[in-house]
């Protein structure tokens, strides 16, 4: 591994401890009676945030179940470049990415104990989708194109689900993230309890939704 790839490897790690370190503090201080499956965390997320969920399920597979990638690239892509970031990871390519590499980088994190043993990730269920034709945006969608991504993704990743509710029974709670602006990230999050996790002793799964960058608005959409 280059001591470039190596500062790129350190980086992720420092990032996605980050993270974590801001998301914890939400589910136990603001939930604190919520019984949460640990064996049924997963992640997604969209562009930018896609890369991240990325990560985060590579780098912490102990933790992380299976993943949901909306437009979002290879672990170690951008290799600590937001030129390269925004050529090969987010616009076209020129030529195959480079995925041996990417993978031969996994592996050299995972010897050095930078990142969780890969291993974890041999039952995790992953969905993963690009696509161009779309682009329209309208409330209350990111993207509004007639296709049921968060719906299908989320089965893929938990199994067969009850049919959406027409109205939204449980409303959002805005929170603040302890050291989110440290991680890089947005520090406000919306936190969405279905009554029966708070109503019943039932293990509760716990999906984590990650947005792209410079989308501090999603919450007019």
């Amino acid at each position: 591994m280059t001591r470039e790839s190596q500062k790129t490897v350190i980086m992720y790690r420092l990032l996605l401890t980050g993270v974590l370190l801001a998301v914890s503090p939400v589910l136990s201080a603001s939930t604190p009676s919520l019984n949460i499956d640990t064996d049924r965390i997963t992640v997604s997320g969209i562009s930018a945030g896609a890369q991240m969920a990325h990560q985060l399920h590579i780098a912490y597979p102990d933790i992380f179940s299976g993943a949901g990638l909306i437009a979002g690239g290879p672990f170690g892509c951008a290799e600590g470049s937001l030129t390269t970031a925004i050529s090969r990871c987010m616009g076209s390519v020129n030529g195959e990415l480079p995925l041996a590499e990417f993978a031969k980088q996994i592996r050299s994190a995972v010897e050095q104990g930078w990142i969780g043993d890969t291993a974890a990730l041999s039952d995790d269920r992953v969905w993963v989708f690009h696509g161009t034709d779309c682009s329209a945006t309208e409330s209350p969608f990111i993207g509004s194109c007639d296709y049921d991504a968060a719906g299908i993704l989320l089965q893929q990743l938990y199994g067969k689900l009850e049919a959406p509710a027409t109205e939204l029974k449980t409303e959002l709670i805005k929170t603040t993230l302890p050291g989110a602006l440290a991680a890089g990230m947005d520090e406000v999050a919306y936190l969405f309890i279905p009554g029966t996790c708070t109503q019943t002793a039932q293990p509760c799964k716990t999906h984590l939704v990650l947005l792209q960058c410079d989308n501090h608005g999603f919450s007019e959409l």
